[in-house]
């Protein structure tokens, strides 16, 4: 007779998936984190979003630990959007995954970075957006104003 021995090489992996393109008006961006397979323990993983082109007059930054019990393998995270009434370019935000305990990150896999997509604008697909393009302001000859949009 022999004796064998079973090594747990079944360590977690935590991966991250959300939008790469969003419209403002959307309110917030859903991210989802999920581990490779269940945990028999507690796995923890820490999140922040990081500015790029995006600062906080366009997204509320968000930071925490999420905790997956055993068993559970996926949990989300919820960025707030700003709907402002600026007319301004698509900008970007990153959400990044750090600090795993019980599990690694996926080295393909640590962040998620968003456009997010002015009003104004239309979205690659051709979704119509609520509209914060600027109008012009022109005078008629009775002197009163009359505001115009600008064609789409």
């Amino acid at each position: 007779t022999g004796t064998g021995t079973i090594t747990d090489n079944d360590t977690p992996v935590v991966s991250i998936v959300g939008p790469a393109l969003i419209h403002e008006a959307a309110g917030t961006a859903t991210y989802t984190v999920t581990l490779s397979n269940p945990a028999s323990t507690p796995v923890t993983v820490s999140y922040a979003t990081a500015n790029g082109t995006a600062t906080a007059a366009d997204f509320t930054a968000a930071t925490g630990t999420l905790t997956f019990a055993p068993g559970v393998t996926s949990q989300t995270i919820t960025v707030a959007l700003a709907d402002d009434t600026t007319f301004e370019g698509s900008e970007t935000f990153t959400v990044n995954l750090s600090a795993p305990t019980g599990a690694a990150i996926d080295p393909v896999a640590t962040a998620v970075t968003t456009e997010i997509v002015d009003d104004g604008r239309l979205l690659p697909n051709g979704t119509p957006s609520s509209d914060d393009t600027p109008s012009r302001a022109r005078r008629s000859c009775s002197g009163r104003r009359s505001i115009s949009r600008r064609a789409r």
